[in-house]
């Protein structure tokens, strides 16, 4: 059974940001989620259930839009600057 998802305001408030805005929306469009067997045949079921789902104002995450970015630099960009200790290998 496919599920239609429609576009459903969201708030983000603990994301850690990144390039671009916060999404507004969680899903940002309107789409059908394929069910398993939907996958299989390669195609939606045909009358897919409507969901009923609601806004949200406390999400622990980062909004959709910065879910897969890198976290920004923290600035230090030490490279081989650290004191490490030297192994030798012995035959």
């Amino acid at each position: 059974m496919c599920w239609q998802r429609n576009k459903t305001p969201a708030r983000w408030p603990d994301c850690a940001g990144g390039v671009g805005p916060c999404s507004t929306h969680d899903p940002d469009h309107n789409f059908v989620q394929w069910c398993p067997d939907a996958d299989a045949r390669g195609s939606p079921c045909e009358n897919p259930t409507p969901t009923s789902q609601a806004s949200s104002t406390k999400r622990k995450m980062n909004c959709p839009n910065h879910r897969n970015q890198a976290k920004p630099s923290s600035g230090n960009d030490d490279q081989g600057s650290g004191a490490g200790s030297y192994g030798s290998l012995t035959a």
